[in-house]
C-alpha cells in the first residue's frame, strides 16, 4: 500500500480530490499517512470537512467504535466530544472559539474513530473554548457567551479532545429550555474534578424537575466532602470516596420512589419522591443554573439522558459502565 505523508494543510487541499476519484473509480492513492495515522481519503474527509468549509458532513460508518447509544439506543439527548453512535460519525460536536476574542470560530466534527477531532484547529493554536456542545439527538444545543465558556483540550483523556471547566472562572454549558422526561430516566456522565471538599458543591450535569426551577436532577461533587453525588427532590445517593484528577463514568438513575448512582459500576441508592424533568427548565453542565453558582472545576467529556431505568432494566447499567470505562481510550 503506498503511502503519501502530508501536512494537514496541504492535506486540506489534497483531501476532497482524491476522495472524489475514489467515488469515480478513477485511479487514485489509497491511504494518507498523516501526523502518524493512516487513513483512507474518505475518513479524512469525515475528520476535516469543517476545516474546508466545503460539503456536508459524511456519514462514514462507524468502523469499530461502539457508542453510548449503540450499547442502549433510545436516548433523548447526548452532549459529548464523542459519538453517541456510529451513526452519528461525520457529523459536528461543537463550536469551537478562539479564547482571546470568543470571534473566530468553526463546528469541529466527529472523525472516523469515534471522537472529535483534535488536530488542523488553527484558532487553537493558543487557546480555544467551547461555545457550543451540539445535541447529537437534535433536542437541545448547550452554549455559554465568551468570558464563561469552558476551555477547549485538545489532549484532556488519553489525547482525546474534552472540556476543562474553571469553577473560578464561572464557566458552564446550557439551554434554558429542555423536554419533558417522565420517570424513569437515567443520566451518564464521564468527568473528572479538579479538586474536592472545596466547599462548594461542583454541579456536573443534569436538568430542572418537578414544580420547575426549584431543583434539579444533578450529578455533583459535593461541597465537603470527596463524594460524587446524584439528587433529586430528597433523593441523595452519594459515591464512595473520589480522586482528584481521575475519571469516573457516572449514571444516576431515578424512578418514583429511588435514586441510584453508579460511579465506576457501583452502586448506591437513597429512598425518596423524584421529580420527572420538565421542558420549561434549564438543562445544564458545569452550574446550577437556578442561583448561578456551584460551578464545576474540572474535565468534561460527555453526558446523555435516556427515558430509561438503566438500575433496573436487565444488564443496562453493567453494559452502559463497560461502554463509558472503555471510551476515550479506557480509564
Amino acid at each position: 500500500m503506498k503511502k503519501i505523508t502530508l501536512t494537514w494543510l496541504a492535506l486540506s487541499a489534497a483531501l476532497f480530490g482524491a476522495w472524489q476519484l475514489q467515488t469515480l473509480g478513477v485511479p487514485h492513492f489509497k491511504s494518507l499517512h498523516v501526523e502518524g495515522l493512516l487513513v483512507t481519503p474518505a475518513e479524512a474527509a469525515c475528520s476535516i470537512i469543517w476545516t474546508t468549509g466545503v460539503g456536508t458532513p459524511l456519514n462514514c460508518g462507524g468502523g469499530g467504535y461502539t457508542g453510548p447509544g449503540d450499547t442502549i439506543s433510545g436516548a433523548t439527548e447526548y452532549w459529548g466530544f464523542n459519538a453517541y453512535n456510529a451513526a452519528y460519525i461525520g457529523s459536528k460536536a461543537a463550536n469551537i472559539c478562539d479564547h482571546s476574542t470568543g470571534l473566530t470560530c468553526s463546528d469541529v466534527n466527529i472523525g472516523s474513530n469515534g471522537y472529535i477531532i483534535n488536530s488542523g484547529i488553527s484558532q487553537c493554536s493558543v487557546a480555544c473554548e467551547v461555545a457550543t456542545l451540539y445535541g447529537q439527538l437534535g433536542v437541545a444545543n448547550l452554549t455559554a457567551p465568551h468570558g464563561n465558556r469552558p476551555a477547549f483540550t485538545l489532549s484532556a483523556l488519553n489525547g482525546h479532545a474534552c472540556a476543562t471547566f474553571t469553577a473560578a472562572s464561572s464557566e458552564y454549558l446550557l439551554k434554558s429550555t429542555f423536554t419533558n422526561i417522565s420517570l424513569p430516566f437515567t443520566i451518564t456522565a464521564i468527568v473528572s474534578a479538579a479538586a474536592l471538599s472545596t466547599g462548594t458543591a461542583q454541579y456536573i450535569s443534569g436538568a430542572s424537575i418537578g414544580s420547575g426551577a426549584s431543583g434539579q436532577a444533578v450529578h455533583e461533587f459535593q461541597a465537603s466532602s470527596a463524594f460524587a453525588r446524584f439528587q433529586n427532590n430528597g433523593a441523595q445517593a452519594a459515591s464512595a470516596t473520589l480522586s482528584t484528577s481521575t475519571f469516573y463514568a457516572i449514571q444516576g438513575v431515578d424512578n418514583s420512589t429511588t435514586a441510584y448512582q453508579y460511579t465506576n459500576g457501583v452502586q448506591v441508592s437513597a429512598s425518596g419522591s423524584p421529580d420527572p424533568i420538565l421542558s420549561a427548565d434549564p438543562v445544564f453542565i458545569g452550574e446550577n443554573p437556578i442561583t448561578s453558582t456551584d460551578y464545576l472545576g474540572g474535565v468534561f467529556c460527555g453526558s446523555g439522558i435516556w427515558p430509561i431505568d438503566f438500575a433496573n432494566t436487565g444488564s443496562d447499567a453493567a453494559n452502559m459502565n463497560t461502554q463509558m470505562r472503555a471510551s476515550f481510550g479506557s480509564f
